[in-house]
């Protein structure tokens, strides 16, 4: 699901689609940004970022970042992200009802709805549940939307991830027309490509010391054995690679991010 509006270039799906990753790279190729923004906030960032094995659009944000030297945009940064997981569990719960009812697909597919379909299933769902809606949608649409639109203010050409929910109320809000609270048009935090390096490295330096420790109980090669035996090879190139699993997948990984870190370095 992609729509653009001005400088601003909204990619929606599923965030744990590892079928969107190709979309999401050619995307940032294709526009050369100056600003990658993803779906996350400053709260969040410190738990599970680099740890996440699982390929999803927020750790594809950082990669990119780090690959093309732009800064990353927390535009989900401002709201209550525990009364926000509680309204997602409602959503989950009701979204095949929502699909049968609407007589769209129940698969787990990133590429199933167009902005109109996913429209209609946000509609009956805000029907079924105003008060989750608001903490779910409307609210963190205003304030993606708020952030988006500071940063197309300053003149910043934007790549946006987003879940697919929240694309077409923030393409409203960025219409002319629409109205933003000044309490929303606000600077994102941002992280550095420098400051993504950094931290990344410093968690998989920790993690790999205690895989190396539970290796070595189990008489098994080291993550840092295996990557060092497999850099020259093309899985070792390859982030969150398909051919891994375990503590080889978090070795894939962290011969990845050093290469990158020795490239964007100097």
């Amino acid at each position: 699901m992609y729509v653009a509006h001005e400088s601003v270039h909204i990619q929606g799906g599923v965030h744990l689609s590892s079928q969107r990753i190709p979309t999401l790279e050619g995307l940032v190729q294709d526009v050369t940004p100056s600003v990658i923004a993803v779906e996350y906030d400053t709260n969040r960032l410190g738990r599970g970022l680099y740890q996440r094995m699982t390929p999803n659009d927020v750790n594809c944000g950082f990669r990119l970042a780090v690959e093309h030297n732009v800064p990353v945009a927390l535009v989900d940064t401002g709201c209550d992200m525990s009364a926000v997981n509680d309204a997602e569990e409602c959503f989950q719960a009701e979204r095949e009802s929502i699909h049968r009812e609407l007589g769209l697909s129940c698969e787990f597919d990133p590429y199933a709805f167009s902005v109109e379909e996913t429209r209609a299933i946000l509609a009956d769902f805000e029907q079924r549940h105003p008060a989750e809606f608001e903490t779910l949608v409307t609210q963190r649409d205003s304030v993606i939307a708020g952030h988006l639109n500071w940063l197309q203010s300053q003149g910043e050409t934007v790549v946006a991830f987003l879940g697919a929910n929240h694309v077409p109320g923030v393409v409203d809000y960025l219409a002319e027309g629409t109205e933003l609270s000044d309490a929303v048009v606000t600077e994102p935090p941002m992280v550095s490509p420098t400051e993504i390096r950094n931290e990344g490295l410093a968690v998989w330096d920790a993690r790999v010391q205690a895989e190396e420790l539970s290796s070595a109980s189990q008489g098994q090669p080291s993550a840092t054995e295996w990557a060092t035996s497999q850099r020259e090879t093309e899985v070792a190139t390859v982030p969150y690679s398909n051919h891994c699993s375990g503590r080889r997948r978090t070795a894939c990984v962290l011969v990845s991010i050093l290469r990158r870190s020795v490239r964007f370095s100097g």
